[in-house]
């Protein structure tokens, strides 16, 4: 999808010398990833790995999908690029590859997001420059495993067991 540059009023990514071929993937719509000679995916990007300080890596294909690690869900406007979208989520996704990276779920309502949902990058041509991306859940909808399980909303939450334990807590 393509929007004009005169429509768009977010944040643009600031494009740098390390960075540049993984924008220019992103472009493409084909996301590469640098690894170094040690196997190590590296994302932000600098002049060396940041696990062995290694400078020799070279572009590797990104498959793009992930796991929720982590979301928010923002009722209170914080950048004015994003007034017609409150309330709107942001995602920290932990890639196939092993890295996280930021993002957020396009395609379902903000209540359907959860840790551990399997995601897929998505695209978005934002200006003629640069294009980000998104995330979107797999079809239909999975689930990995998540050290933290499973969130509840408030009234599903399990209840404490009435014990001396949870009595004495209670002030009883």
């Amino acid at each position: 999808m393509a929007t004009e540059k005169k429509d768009y009023d977010k944040p643009v990514p600031l494009i740098e010398k390390w960075s540049q071929p993984f924008w220019d993937s992103i472009k493409t719509h084909r996301p590469l990833i640098r690894k170094c000679k040690n196997g190590h995916v590296n994302f932000p990007y600098t002049a060396l790995c940041g696990r062995c300080g290694s400078h020799e890596h070279q572009w590797v294909p990104l498959s793009g999908k992930g796991t929720i690690f982590s979301f928010a869900i923002y009722y209170q406007l914080w950048h004015s690029g994003w007034k017609d979208d409150v309330p709107y989520n942001a995602v920290l996704v932990e890639l196939d590859e092993g890295i996280q990276v930021p993002g957020d779920v396009v395609g379902i309502k903000n209540e359907e997001i959860d840790v551990g949902m399997r995601v897929e990058m998505t695209f978005d041509d934002v200006t003629p420059e640069v294009t980000i991306w998104h995330f979107q859940p797999l079809e239909p909808l999975q689930f990995a495993a998540h050290p933290l399980g499973r969130r509840y909303r408030y009234e599903d939450r399990p209840k404490p067991r009435d014990s001396a334990v949870s009595a004495t807590m209670r002030g009883r």
